[in-house]
């Protein structure tokens, strides 16, 4: 299906010095009465106003009441909303590209991370330090349990506008480059997921053994370091997954990759089909409507892949592969 092109005019992108505020739970709250909101709150305005207010009214009295168990921060600090609540693609699309952009612009500030990043989830630490190493002695843990007061803290708009990426934010990450591993890299890869529980493909040795016999490999480089998966993504000519983080690096790909994404119909989440009309990538989707096992949220119920179907798009890839233009 060929693309649809559209044009985005991307604004001016506004940088800002906050005085005298405070950060709870993650979020910005200033002067108690008013909180800085990331995409995934906004949406509530919408659709569920009365849950907005509350979660407002909570953050608000929780900054109040924290006088006496408050850290207080006099140096300034840049930050940034902790944009899809920790998860992988939003952090690269949105809040990675922000904060080395406010890094660069103000460089005597200290620059706020969440405490997990520097445990348990290594890669998003990784990750700012391969674009900038020099940032390492700028870092500052922020626990979500702990109330901070910021004398002057440093924030801007995400870099991210009407479902596309800024040009300026893929500048930034496509500045990693590539660089050599030790990792066997293939040309045709297929992400297995390494998150247990959530959007598991029910028949995956049966969808693994049609990959391997159209010259796929299996990769399990989510668990890799964060070089390797940049040198996975950048090597590559084609790329098979499960919709889902696994495809955020895409930003680090080279144009024309070929996409091929395992889509349950009940999850229409265009966030990294964006990404790929952005990186000017080919995009393949096979549509897989049994659902498993149910779970809550939805979007995370395992799955049954149609082995014809599958087989078909493959099939169809190559035949596009090699028809003349």
């Amino acid at each position: 299906m060929p693309w649809t092109e559209r044009s985005i005019e991307f604004g001016p992108t506004l940088a800002r010095r906050l005085h005298g505020v405070d950060v709870a739970r993650g979020y910005i709250v200033s002067d108690v009465k008013h909180i800085y909101l990331d995409t995934t709150i906004t949406a509530l305005v919408t659709s569920e106003p009365g849950r907005l207010l509350a979660f407002a009214k909570n953050l608000s009295e929780q900054a109040a009441s924290a006088s006496e168990v408050s850290t207080f921060v006099e140096e300034p600090v840049i930050f940034v909303c902790n944009e899809g609540s920790g998860t992988w693609g939003h952090w690269v699309v949105h809040n990675l590209p922000t904060l080395i952009m406010l890094g660069d612009k103000f460089r005597d500030a200290r620059i706020a991370i969440p405490q997990a990043y520097f445990g348990s989830r290594p890669s998003f630490l990784e990750s700012l330090l391969f674009l900038r190493p020099t940032f390492a002695s700028r870092l500052l843990p922020i626990r979500s349990e702990v109330t901070y007061r910021f004398d002057t803290l440093l924030t801007s708009d995400f870099l991210y506008q009407d479902r596309s990426i800024h040009p300026e934010a893929l500048k930034i990450l496509e500045s990693a480059g590539s660089v050599p591993t030790t990792v066997d890299v293939f040309s045709r890869v297929f992400l297995k997921r390494v998150t247990p529980g959530k959007r598991e493909v029910a028949n995956l040795e049966a969808v693994e053994r049609i990959l391997l016999e159209n010259g796929y490999s299996i990769s399990e480089v989510g668990k890799s370091s964060f070089a390797s998966q940049l040198q996975l993504w950048h090597d590559a000519s084609h790329v098979c997954a499960v919709l889902g983080s696994d495809l955020t690096n895409i930003v680090f790909a080279k144009s024309k990759m070929q996409i091929l994404s395992i889509t349950p119909e009940w999850f229409s989440d265009h966030f990294f089909f964006d990404l790929a009309a952005a990186k000017g990538a080919i995009w393949s989707e096979v549509f897989c409507g049994e659902m498993i096992d149910e779970k809550t949220p939805l979007h995370t119920s395992s799955f049954r892949v149609d082995q014809f179907t599958l087989q078909e798009m493959i099939l169809s890839m190559r035949n596009r592969e090699t028809s003349p233009v």
